[in-house]
């Protein structure tokens, strides 16, 4: 009796994922175009096509243009309050390792050597310091879209967003490296994008 209950309860489990790719594979081929309304599908795979709506893959026109409006205050401000030239700290061994293309000290920070070198290279105005503290400016932006981004997404609020992108973009510590040639604006970048790609991975259909 126990191993038939087994077999009957691995069956139903086995039904139950059947069913849920059946699913799948239709709300693919809606999305894809090659299935209508009209068509008859079977019950345990008929999708509701009046309820269904798929998410933007990026942003739609609200939230882009949110995006742009926080991207270009938070960069004009860290532009107008960025250190001119050389600041302390480690900038001046990671601007130096961007300029002769060479390793920084342990992790090395790759991307950021070649963000900077490229940054250094291909911009054709200011200082080698002053280019290198403009890509951290232009980073941290990003970062504080997709920030905003996250808080949307987990609140549903525009305002909710704005706000905590401009509590974050603009207290101090976050301020205080947008400003300079350090990988921290970078890391902030990854760490919110991070958490935007898990957050439309949890939430996919």
């Amino acid at each position: 009796k126990v191993q038939d209950d087994a077999k009957g309860s691995l069956k139903l489990s086995y039904y139950n994922e059947y069913k849920s790719y059946l699913r799948m594979a239709k709300k693919l081929r809606v999305l894809r175009g090659k299935i209508t309304k009209d068509d008859k599908v079977k019950d345990d795979a008929k999708i509701n096509l009046d309820n269904y709506s798929a998410e933007p893959l990026f942003l739609d026109f609200n939230e882009g243009v949110l995006a742009i409006m926080i991207y270009l205050s938070s960069v004009g401000i860290y532009i107008y309050t960025m250190y001119p030239g050389l600041p302390g700290g480690d900038s001046g061994e990671l601007i130096t390792v961007a300029k002769e293309f060479g390793v920084g000290h342990p992790p090395g920070y790759p991307t950021f050597t070649i963000l900077a070198a490229l940054m250094i290279n291909l911009f054709p105005f200011g200082t080698t310091a002053w280019k290198t503290n403009l890509l951290s400016t232009l980073i941290a932006g990003f970062a504080n879209v997709v920030m905003y981004l996250n808080v949307k997404r987990f609140t549903g609020s525009d305002g909710v967003g704005v706000l905590t992108a401009g509590w974050c973009g603009f207290s101090r510590i976050f301020w205080m490296w947008s400003i300079q040639g350090e990988v921290f604006s970078l890391s902030n970048f990854f760490a919110a994008s991070i958490m935007y790609v898990t957050w439309r991975f949890a939430n996919a259909e």
